[in-house]
């Protein structure tokens, strides 16, 4: 091979191995949100969602729209691509302390909730009953 055609393979090569590290790195989809974390316009959001895929739906974490981050959690599919929180989450304060942390299921708070005021000193847990939210599940089914 000629010394040009050399130089010119090490540079595709190159390219290409820059392209991977790229996409390694990339920012997962966002989905834009209000204040109550329903999808909006990018133009009214006050928080950005990123979603991961894994095994048993999806690893997410809500920033507000300067980029601090908000919350994390896990996400599950449900009716037609809808998702719905579900397991261990963590809310943050803007300030990046912690305000809660504790379990949805099928979208409902349930169990106890650890919280936390602004500079980190504990608040009395929050206790939300299984039962409950088979209640609100229902109620929000119109059954």
């Amino acid at each position: 091979m000629t010394k040009p055609m050399e130089l010119f393979m090490l540079s595709i090569i190159a390219c290409l191995m820059g392209t991977a590290g790229l996409a390694q790195n990339a920012p997962a989809d966002r989905d834009f949100m209000d204040k109550v974390f329903k999808s909006s316009a990018k133009e009214e959001a006050v928080y950005y969602r990123e979603l991961t895929p894994t095994a048993e739906g999806f690893s997410g974490s809500v920033h507000w729209i300067n980029g601090d981050l908000r919350m994390t959690g896990f996400y599950k599919e449900e009716n037609e691509g809808d998702l719905v929180m579900h397991g261990n989450f963590v809310f943050y304060y803007d300030n990046g302390n912690i305000e809660s942390s504790g379990s949805y299921e099928n979208g409902i708070k349930v169990s106890a909730w650890k919280r936390f005021t602004a500079d980190g000193t504990a608040r009395p847990d929050r206790y939300y009953k299984p039962e409950s939210a088979d209640f609100i599940r229902d109620a929000m089914a119109g059954k």
